[in-house]
């Protein structure tokens, strides 16, 4: 199955990170994920939730927006295979330098496990090892996904990447001279963050296909449920799990 390329390790750190930045910042000025917001609220408040754990957290800006709108002040612990160094960590928001990969995670009781548009990034042998080590150790998660199959999430998509970035690239922060030369005047960057917004789609799934993946991970003790939330640009799909109390 074709990979994206921010997943390669030989992949130029400055690209990944450039990718990272720009979807970023497209997902916080479009509020993508103000449906979450509620949904973690809820998880928060009935699993005695003391750390709020994001996983691949690219930049580390769908986090920051989505905890700066809970109701409560839970701390929030960003993390990811590819850590950004150029973080500024703040009260209450801390990106862990070390790199951490989800799939040698060992769930941690008291944590509330977050992850933005990353699911589809894993196999369904991986994210069926994901939500069972989830279930296995009694953890609340919640994963949510922008993109699902179909033309019109190509459409946005190469929209987003194309379009939107030629517009956007010199107000993406921070501002860097050597993303406008790759974006405008030798355009590595908008052909790579393209390449990968293509096979995102391509690797995306829909509320049906997770349903029947992670079905027979739900038990009476534990719930794993997949949902599908209408926003003004399409749909969240969100996968979520939590003890049945």
């Amino acid at each position: 199955m074709l990979k994206e390329l921010e997943d390669y390790n030989w992949f130029p750190a400055e690209l990944r990170l450039w990718q990272m930045e720009f979807i970023g910042f497209i997902v916080c000025i479009l509020k993508l994920y103000k449906p979450i917001v509620q949904v973690l609220n809820r998880l928060a408040a009935t699993n005695n939730i003391a750390v709020i754990q994001d996983l691949c957290s690219g930049s580390g800006e769908p986090a920051v927006w989505v905890a700066k709108r809970l109701t409560s002040s839970i701390p929030s612990l960003l993390t990811d295979k590819f850590p950004n160094p150029r973080f500024k960590n703040r009260p209450g928001l801390i990106y862990a330098d070390r790199s951490v990969d989800l799939l040698q995670l060992q769930p941690q009781s008291g944590n509330l496990y977050t992850m933005y548009n990353a699911w589809h990034h894993f196999t369904t042998a991986q994210q069926q090892q994901i939500v069972s080590a989830m279930a296995k150790s009694q953890t609340a998660f919640l994963f949510a996904e922008i993109i699902e199959p179909g033309i019109l999430s190509y459409i946005r998509v190469i929209f987003s990447v194309t379009i939107m970035q030629l517009l956007l690239a010199p107000f993406v922060y921070p501002f860097s001279l050597r993303r406008l030369l790759c974006t405008y005047i030798i355009p590595i960057n908008l052909i790579t963050i393209t390449w990968d917004g293509i096979i995102s789609v391509r690797r995306s799934c829909s509320v049906r296909e997770y349903k029947k993946r992670l079905e027979a991970i739900s038990t009476s003790a534990y719930a794993v449920q997949v949902n599908r939330v209408k926003t003004f640009t399409g749909h969240i799909i969100y996968i979520s799990g939590s003890p049945i109390k």
